[in-house]
């Protein structure tokens, strides 16, 4: 089994998604890789992806919870100030 590098296979991906008129068969025979291969980077590239924008979408309502919970103690402090004002 051949080894490719991280490099190579970003390239390669890259490739492949400014070329959306060619196949993935055309891709690979271009680079000398595996269709095979080259699908498996594709699918891999996607998951990679599903996974970011889910650690993301978690990291985001993590993000809104603390800002909420600033909020409140915000709108408290400020009006425990506003009724020693009165």
């Amino acid at each position: 089994m051949k080894k490719y590098d991280k490099e190579f296979k970003l390239g390669v991906l890259d490739y492949v998604h400014r070329h959306r008129e060619l196949t993935i068969y055309e891709c690979s025979q271009h680079f000398g890789v595996g269709y095979s291969t080259l699908s498996r980077w594709l699918r891999q590239e996607r998951s990679d992806k599903v996974a970011e924008c889910n650690r993301l979408q978690q990291e985001l309502q993590e993000a809104r919870k603390t800002l909420k919970v600033l909020q409140d103690a915000f709108e408290l402090i400020d009006s425990s100030y506003s009724k020693q004002g009165s």
